[in-house]
């Protein structure tokens, strides 16, 4: 094994608990929006996009962290290989529920917007935080 590859540690820990920040403030943020505007039915719409979602995002990782092994390079290759079938499965799981279950409608397929873009900031920032470990920001101070 090369340095390099020694060297790359996933931190598993960081994306959980990056992923539990996100969906508690999106939780946060939407609740008593989609209550007020679909009701009961507005709200089982955005537990059954973020239920999408995160699916669409384990497929991601399920192929993309088999590539981790070989190095940063072929992690960032895994991440972009990664993006369609991310895309893909959530796209299919939330029509399917749009399609399949009484309370799919427009809430469901505005929150599988919303929780994909969330999920995915959060795998990104996950990512960049494993292929540059130590870079830190720079302020303005």
């Amino acid at each position: 094994m090369s340095a390099e590859t020694t060297a790359l540690k996933l931190r598993p820990l960081l994306l959980a608990t990056l992923a539990v920040a996100a969906v508690a403030a999106g939780l946060a943020a939407g609740i008593w929006p989609t209550w007020k505007l679909a009701g009961s039915r507005g709200l089982a719409g955005l537990a059954g996009g973020l239920a999408a979602t995160a699916v669409g995002l384990a497929a991601g990782l399920l192929v993309m962290l088999p590539r981790a092994a070989r190095g940063r390079q072929a992690l960032a290759m895994g991440f972009l290989m990664a993006s369609p079938v991310r895309l893909a499965v959530t796209i299919v799981l939330a029509m399917l529920l749009y399609w399949l279950t009484p309370w799919g409608g427009r809430t469901l397929v505005l929150w599988s917007a919303i929780w994909y873009l969330l999920l995915l900031t959060v795998e990104v920032v996950w990512l960049a935080n494993i292929l540059n470990p130590g870079v830190t920001p720079k302020t303005n101070d």
